[in-house]
């Protein structure tokens, strides 16, 4: 279990949790073992666009003159017309917190030098009630924006992952949700720090929406979250080249959600 103060600890558990799931990384973990889920599949979220459209007008009227009548039309009277609402709403305002990363800030994981990476670079985290956005989840739901979107990197490149940490206010240790694509295979739910293992019938717990976003279903409780993404492109790029964020840099996020 990883203390949430210390960064240390936390970056060394990422490290034991991460090298258990990304295989063949390098030759100092190959006595990890990557977490095998091939039965896990990913849920996708979509909001339907709603149309409204509505058009009226006034019918000609005729002015005979004898013998020869002619026509005076009127123009068709205008009334006014719904304006149609976006197709996709802004569930930003729904949001009951808005955390942000700093964009650009991605490293190689061996050395910590920068990279320009958008593809693990966490930007944005939100925290929702499930209520708002018509889930019965009990507890809450957090969507993480990442500089490209995580559809696109999960279905195209080698390797991508997030790792969501997450404890309640006073605890000494962390739980974790992960959603990794390896390989063309995918490993999603809560996973046991001791072992590594993904807990069955968990696979729910993590998605990424037709958007890119990636979601995380978070217990009511929760009080602390931290964020960890890895990146690697392509089968061929050296393992000493794979990338990372970590979301705060320093410590955790603490959540003050409100009461229910």
């Amino acid at each position: 279990m990883l203390n949430h103060r210390s960064l240390k600890l936390f970056a060394f558990l990422f490290v034991v949790i991460i090298s258990s799931v990304m295989c063949e990384f390098t030759q100092q973990l190959e006595t990890a073992e990557r977490i095998e889920n091939d039965d896990a599949t990913r849920v996708a979220q979509t909001v339907a666009a709603i149309d409204l459209t509505a058009t009226a007008g006034a019918p000609p009227t005729e002015t005979p003159v004898p013998p020869t009548p002619t026509a005076t039309d009127a123009p068709p009277t205008p009334t006014a017309t719904a304006v149609p609402p976006t197709s996709t709403p802004d569930l930003a305002i729904l949001a009951l917190l808005a955390l942000t990363d700093p964009a650009g800030d991605s490293s190689i994981c061996a050395t910590g030098a920068s990279v320009d990476d958008p593809a693990v670079d966490i930007q944005t985290i939100e925290v929702f009630d499930p209520a708002t956005l018509g889930s019965d989840w009990a507890g809450w739901l957090a969507r993480v924006g990442m500089g490209a979107p995580a559809d696109e990197t999960f279905e195209n490149d080698f390797s991508g992952a997030l790792l969501m940490a997450h404890a309640p206010l006073g605890a000494t240790g962390y739980d974790f949700i992960i959603n990794e694509t390896h390989a063309l295979t995918m490993t999603i739910g809560v996973i046991d720090p001791a072992t590594g293992d993904v807990e069955p019938g968990s696979e729910g717990r993590s998605y990424i929406d037709d958007e890119g976003f990636v979601w995380f279903q978070l217990p009511p409780d929760v009080g602390y979250i931290q964020i960890a993404a890895f990146h690697l492109p392509s089968e061929d790029m050296p393992a000493d080249q794979k990338r990372c964020d970590v979301a705060p840099n320093e410590s955790a996020y603490t959540l003050e959600l409100p009461e229910r």
